[in-house]
């Protein structure tokens, strides 16, 4: 069963850099779609991830005021936010995240949270 991926950055060339890297680092039956913006996702139809990369700061909303958003739809989704800034903002974990990568990231480190999700999806 492929997994479903999404990513969600508000900087275009960042959000393309880790949609490139998951290509890189996931299966080929894996479906990693990408937004940047949460107005964007919320026109999306199907709002059922297994995995969410999403950036701590999205414009003008909060990466965890989005993934409050998302695990209404997406109850077992692995929150896994992504943030250039080393501190930890506040309520981040409200959100019980799966993950924590900071920018710039390898393809190791993106392998290494895939590997090690907090509800580990079959495949």
């Amino acid at each position: 069963m492929p997994v479903r991926i999404l990513v969600i950055d508000d900087e275009k060339p960042l959000l393309h850099m880790m949609t490139d890297t998951l290509h890189r680092v996931c299966s080929k039956q894996d479906e990693i779609v990408s937004f940047s913006s949460a107005k964007e996702l919320r026109r999306c139809e199907d709002r059922h991830f297994d995995v969410a990369f999403i950036d701590v700061r999205l414009g003008n909303i909060s990466g965890v005021t989005f993934a409050k958003e998302l695990l209404k739809d997406s109850p077992k989704c692995n929150i896994i936010y992504v943030t250039a800034d080393d501190t930890v903002q506040a309520g981040i974990f409200s959100t019980r995240p799966s993950g924590y990568i900071l920018k710039p990231y390898t393809d190791e480190e993106i392998r290494a949270e895939l590997d090690n999700l907090r509800y580990p999806v079959s495949k």
